[in-house]
């Protein structure tokens, strides 16, 4: 699952960015470093221009523009050429984004395929964690999400494999299987 929430960056040529910034103003590489990080974060939606996220705003979310030195002329990239922006969200959009990926897992285990498309869930969430990581921050719905996780481990333990919504209610109306025994004569 991508959780990575800051240093998305966004690279275009010096001449882009010029050209960019003249017509549409200086936020314009900004907003195109956001809608990169929407792509690039959100997880499980095939149409991004579908979700609902807060829009980018230059007050609250934060961005840094990379490899940049100061000249008479104007700004040049780190290899003479590029601009680069690395952009760090808003907190309204991390909760935002946070929502989204309880939504994508919980459809995932109602689908019964959470445990086969997202088998390093835990791992991932462990390493985002780890406080030596820049990333560091507790998902707003990291509990639930676990609790979801360990659900599908139990369903494999229990019947042998992770049931879907429809599933899981045919196995529960049919009750637990009972095995009969054949005995045979000689």
């Amino acid at each position: 699952m991508k959780i990575k929430n800051f240093g998305h960056k966004y690279t275009l040529p010096l001449e882009e960015y010029y050209m960019l910034r003249d017509l549409h103003g200086p936020d314009a590489l900004a907003a195109l470093a956001f809608a990169e990080f929407c792509e690039t974060r959100i997880n499980g939606v095939k149409d991004i221009r579908s979700v609902q996220l807060p829009p980018y705003d230059a007050n609250t979310d934060h961005r840094r523009l990379m490899g940049w030195e100061r000249r008479d002329e104007g700004c040049v990239g780190n290899d003479g050429n590029d601009v680069q922006l690395v952009y760090f969200p808003a907190e309204d959009v991390l909760l935002a984004v946070e929502k989204l990926d309880l939504e994508y897992i919980t459809r995932l285990k109602q689908e019964g395929n959470l445990l086969e498309i997202e088998p390093n869930l835990e791992r991932d969430f462990e390493k985002y964690q780890e406080p030596e990581s820049s990333e560091h921050r507790y998902h707003t719905h990291q509990a639930e999400i676990m609790e979801l996780l360990q659900q599908a481990r139990n369903e494999v333990e229990e019947f042998g494999e992770e049931l879907s919504e429809a599933e899981r209610k045919v196995r529960v109306e049919a009750g637990p299987r009972q095995t009969v025994g054949r005995v045979c004569a000689l």
